[in-house]
């Protein structure tokens, strides 16, 4: 289960509904959790 919070700039995509998002965790050896960078494909 991936848990996503805190994602910025929200607003600058446009109302409705976009092609894409998806979500690029960063792999950190002996760690439960970490950083990811998300990205949406308009």
């Amino acid at each position: 289960m991936l848990i996503i919070e805190n994602l910025a700039n929200l607003d600058r995509l446009p109302e409705g509904r976009f092609a894409e998002l998806i979500c690029l965790p960063l792999h950190i050896t002996e760690s439960d959790g970490a950083p990811t960078r998300v990205v949406a494909f308009l």
